[in-house]
């Protein structure tokens, strides 16, 4: 089932953590990296609309748990119609630090 979020509300770093929690939730392991940790180590002071995801996972699998928050796969990308930030997947393996992000806000249904 699809929950709503009030996407347009959101910070990078707390759709970052929806996002994550979401992928966990299908047991599908990733590390944002990229501009996006960026934005949250500078506290936007350096400001990306890509949230930018490494995984080993199936994306088809990726697919649907990001279709589970309204998340729609256009091209290489993934998009909301109510969310200004886009996400990718980048090719592993990792080889830039990597941060990991906790929600501050909840899902509402």
């Amino acid at each position: 089932m699809k929950k709503h979020i009030r996407l347009n509300t959101l910070s990078i770093e707390n759709l970052a953590a929806i996002i994550s929690e979401k992928l966990r939730e299908h047991k599908i392991d990733s590390i944002l990296v990229e501009g996006s940790c960026v934005s949250i180590y500078s506290q936007n002071r350096y400001q990306s609309y890509d949230l930018d995801y490494v995984t080993y996972e199936d994306m088809k699998s990726v697919t649907k748990a990001l279709d589970e928050l309204g998340f729609e796969k256009k091209g290489k990308y993934y998009k909301h119609t109510e969310c200004k930030y886009f996400i990718d997947f980048v090719a592993p393996p990792v080889s830039e630090p990597a941060i990991a992000v906790e929600p501050e806000v909840t899902i509402e249904p």
